[in-house]
Formats: structure tokens, C-alpha cells, sequence
């Protein structure tokens, strides 16, 4: 049997519990029966499943019966809906305009590169030409060296940048003065123009097949800036009517064309020093012209490195000077001059026909180097007879180029290695000086070696 209280199992003779000590007397329960507890539980679960369903059906009914929403709600949320889709739309717009945006940058960006590299290759362009011109202008004898037409240049030279060759590109226009050439017997001005070669990237000297511009001193010429006339001049045939010549550069040969019309394009002033090269920065100015930038840090950065050029220069002029005293040379400073005798017996006081009129002949027709200096300087060791002495000159002569008269050429010759320097100011170490030496019809010191040791106007 089975305790009442707690459903414990006990024997047949028990009056109390063994588990909970209830008593067992009146209320026992058959063995048969059930546990009143086992009963309990079954009882409880089947109430919680009948409260489940009761709390679904009464869900489901509230939901059939809920009160549909009001029509304020009903607006409020369409305007949600429409403000959704209006901020979709307003994003997608920022993003197409940060596209376009992102590609006008790259398209700028693009553009400043390019503008960037024509500014650069159009600044290389004119300082190339620049630079071309300006090598020119260091040494301008170089190009005038040696005999024309019996004539010699004295070394003045002047220039001028102007069109002659009609492409926009100014051609280099050098002139200097010959005192007697060929048949004319008169001086007068020689022009020659330099053209650039864009494809070379250097500068050729026009050739002169069947024409030279020489100016004979009686020619009113102007320099013209048309360049339909980019180089004219006119001169009085007796009395015939006045006439233009135009010159200009066809093919890298000068060429002229004759004309009865009146000369009316303005005339453009020579720059009568070539150590000017305010000419040749304006055109070098182009460069920044055409890149739209004024050049001012180009024209600074060109000033540094000029100036550092010049102190290294004279530097090395410094060391030369030293190396040479340091040889028992002496060093001088002055300009060469190519002279004939005419004007060397007028240098040193001595009658061309002092020995006789052959000997006067020879002497007109020899050519001398000499260099002329700023101030009268003393040369010391020159060889007088049995003696050495110090003279106090004003030139010397490094060399001759002498006429024999006898036979009609040039026996003797070491005054043309000078010629290419005719008009420049050198300096040079010399020893050995003489009044005797071999240069006839020379009353000044003459050195038997002579070397140049540095350009100083370069």
C-alpha cells in the first residue's frame, strides 16, 4: 500500500509513514492505486496545455478584430516612403557629380601637363638659339679671319637680330669695317648674316656664291624691319635715281633683289658693342613669352651660374698667370691688332721707305700681330746688341707675316695663328725678347715664343 500524504510505498502493518510519519490507519489507499502525486502532475501539464491554447485562439481572434490604423498614420508613413526614395536620388546625384567632377580634375590636370611641356620645349627652343648666336658673338674674328678681297676687318664688330629669311626665326646679322677691299680701294661695312639650323641646333654662316653685302662709306643703308625688305640699302648712281638693294637669306645663300621704289621701312640701330646682349635676352625672352611666365627665376638661376663661372674663370686665369712667371715668362694683357707696314711704320714712328722703295713694297704688303696695351708697360730682357735692357712700350709684336718681295710670296709666317683673335683682348706669356729677331722693319720688342694663355673677354 501507499501513504496518502506523500504516495511513499509502505507495508501492510504500518500505522505511521516512514517517509512523512502521516498516519496510515483509516486513510490508506489500495496497492492498486495510483500515487496521488503522478496523478498531480499529469493534472498540471494538462492545464498549462489548454491555457497555450487559449492564449493562440484569443491572438488570432484580437487580430481579426484589430481596429485598422488611422488615416493620419497612413500619411505619415507614404511621406517616409517618398522621403526615402528622395534621399536615394539625392545620393546617387552626388555620387554622378563627384564622378564628373573626379574627370574635369583629371582632364585639367591633364591639359597643365601638356600646356607645361610646350611652355618647356618652346623656353629650349629660343635658348637654344640664343645660345647658338651668343657662341658667335664671343668670337665674331673667328668668322672674319684671314684676307677678303685684299682687306683685312679691324676688329670692331657690331649686331643685329632681324628676319631675313621670312620664318620668324631673326637671323644674326654681324657687321665690321675693311679699310681697303679689292678693286673698290675704299673701305666700308661687310654684313653676314648666321642663319639656325632648327634641326641641327646650330649656326651656319650664309654663303656669299654671288653676292656679298658690302657697304662702301658713300651707301646710306638701313637694316629694314619689313621683311619684305629685311636687309636694304640704297646709293646714288650719278645722277640716276637712287636705288634699294633687298637682301635677304634664301636656302643659306644671300641673295638680292634691285628696285626703283622708295626706301620707306624704318631703319633698326646696330648694337655696336658685342659684349651687349640685350638683343640676344630679348630673344631669349621669347621662351618665357610663349610659355605666359615673365623668366624672372630663369634670368636669376642664369645670373648664378654666371657669376660662378666668372669666379672659377678667373680662378683658372689666376693659376695660368702664376704658372707662367713661375716659368721666367712674362705675362701681358692687351688687344690684338692685325696690322700691315703701312700702318705699323705710323705705330712706331719709322718711314715705310726708310731702306729704299723695294723694300717699302715688301713692307705694305706684310701682315703683323701686335698687341696693343691700356697703359705703357715695361718689358724686361730684351736683347739690344751685346746687351739686355728694359724697354718701356706701349705694344709689342708677336709676329710676322712677311712679303718677299723677291720672289713674291710669303717666306715667313708666325703672326696668322693670331689672326683668329684680331680684335680680342688676350693674355699671354712670352720670353726671348729682341729688337732684332728676324721682323724686319719692327723698332719694338718681339718675344721668340709668344703663347696665348686665356681669352679674357670670353
Amino acid at each position: 500500500m501507499y501513504c496518502t500524504n506523500c504516495g511513499s510505498k509502505v507495508e501492510d502493518h504500518d500505522v505511521l509513514c516512514r517517509v512523512c510519519g502521516a498516519s496510515l490507519r483509516g486513510d490508506a489507499t489500495s496497492g492498486t492505486s495510483r500515487p496521488p502525486v503522478a496523478l498531480m502532475a499529469i493534472t498540471g501539464v494538462l492545464a498549462l496545455v489548454v491555457a497555450g491554447l487559449l492564449i493562440v485562439w484569443g491572438s488570432l481572434d484580437g487580430r481579426s478584430n484589430a481596429t485598422p490604423a488611422s488615416p493620419s498614420l497612413q500619411a505619415t508613413a507614404q511621406q517616409q516612403g517618398a522621403a526615402n526614395k528622395d534621399a536615394t536620388k539625392k545620393d546617387a546625384a552626388k555620387q554622378d557629380t563627384a564622378k564628373q567632377d573626379t574627370a574635369k580634375q583629371d582632364t585639367a590636370k591633364q591639359e597643365a601637363e601638356a600646356k607645361k611641356a610646350q611652355q618647356a620645349a618652346a623656353a629650349a627652343r629660343w635658348n637654344a638659339i640664343s645660345d647658338a648666336y651668343e657662341q658667335v658673338l664671343d668670337n665674331p674674328s673667328a668668322y672674319f679671319a684671314g684676307e677678303w678681297y685684299g682687306s683685312y676687318p679691324d676688329g670692331n664688330y657690331e649686331y643685329l637680330l632681324t628676319d631675313m629669311t621670312g620664318d620668324d626665326v631673326p637671323e644674326l646679322l654681324v657687321s665690321t669695317h675693311y679699310s681697303n677691299v679689292g678693286s673698290h680701294g675704299s673701305g666700308g661695312m661687310r654684313f653676314v648674316p648666321f642663319v639656325y639650323d632648327e634641326q641641327g641646333k646650330t649656326v651656319t654662316q650664309a654663303q656669299e656664291e654671288s653676292f656679298a653685302i658690302f657697304v662702301e662709306p658713300w651707301v646710306e643703308y638701313c637694316i629694314s624691319a619689313d621683311q619684305h625688305a629685311l636687309v636694304s640699302y640704297q646709293r646714288s648712281r650719278g645722277q640716276q635715281t637712287d636705288y634699294v638693294d633687298r637682301v635677304y637669306v634664301e636656302d643659306g645663300v644671300i641673295k638680292r633683289t634691285e628696285t626703283d621704289e622708295e626706301q620707306t621701312t624704318p631703319m633698326v640701330e646696330l648694337v655696336t658693342d658685342t659684349s651687349d646682349r640685350s638683343a640676344i635676352n630679348e630673344l631669349r625672352a621669347r621662351g618665357g613669352e610663349a610659355t605666359g611666365e615673365s623668366g624672372k627665376s630663369s634670368t636669376t638661376n642664369d645670373a648664378k651660374a654666371n657669376a660662378t663661372a666668372a669666379s672659377d674663370a678667373q680662378q683658372q686665369h689666376a693659376d695660368l698667370r702664376n704658372q707662367a712667371e713661375s716659368q721666367g715668362r712674362q705675362v701681358f694683357e692687351g688687344v690684338v691688332r692685325m696690322v700691315d707696314g703701312e700702318e705699323l711704320s705710323q705705330l712706331d714712328g719709322v718711314p715705310i721707305d726708310a731702306n729704299g722703295e723695294k723694300c717699302a713694297e715688301g713692307w705694305r704688303k706684310s701682315r703683323y700681330a701686335l698687341l696693343m696695351f691700356d697703359d705703357v708697360q715695361t718689358v724686361e730682357g730684351v736683347q739690344l746688341a751685346d746687351e739686355q735692357v728694359s724697354t718701356d712700350v706701349d705694344h709689342i709684336c708677336l709676329g710676322e707675316k712677311n712679303f718677299n718681295v723677291y720672289n713674291g710670296s710669303y717666306d715667313r709666317d708666325n703672326a696668322s695663328q693670331w689672326e683668329e683673335y684680331d680684335g680680342r683682348r688676350v693674355c699671354v706669356s712670352a720670353t726671348g725678347f729682341s729688337q732684332s729677331s728676324g721682323v724686319s722693319n719692327v723698332v719694338v720688342p718681339v718675344p721668340q715664343e709668344a703663347d696665348l694663355l686665356y681669352i679674357v673677354d670670353e
